[in-house]
């Protein structure tokens, strides 16, 4: 479920310019960023020149909130949620492989008393 909203989150900030390498952690952050805030910035300023109108203004503030919003949500999924789920998987496998280790030596145990019982 997390790798699909992931999946999710990365086509959407991939169509906002935002890069990813092959684990998905984010390869253009910065400058990504910095274009989104930069653009934002332009629409204020033409604005202010009175080359747009405030309803144009509001679709770039809801677009650069948009992706702040979607960069946010990709951040916390990919760096700490899916981490954390990682985590939590491998303990489960460190616990099911010391529990196996457990039920082996029992069983040789059992092994090695039914041989001592047939010696006795």
């Amino acid at each position: 479920m997390q790798q699909q909203e992931a999946a999710e989150l990365r086509e959407q900030l991939g169509a906002m310019g935002l890069m990813f390498d092959a684990s998905g952690a984010i390869t253009n952050y910065a400058a990504a960023t910095s274009a989104a805030l930069q653009q934002y910035a332009a629409a204020i300023e033409q604005y202010n020149a009175g080359l747009i109108d405030e309803t144009t203004l509001k679709v770039y503030e809801k677009s650069y909130e948009n992706f702040k919003k979607l960069l946010e949500r990709y951040d916390k999924l990919y760096y700490t949620e899916m981490q954390q789920t990682q985590e939590k998987l491998d303990e489960i496998r460190r616990k099911e492989l010391a529990n196996n280790l457990k039920a082996w030596e029992v069983e040789i145990q059992i092994h090695l008393d039914k041989e001592k019982i047939k010696r006795d």
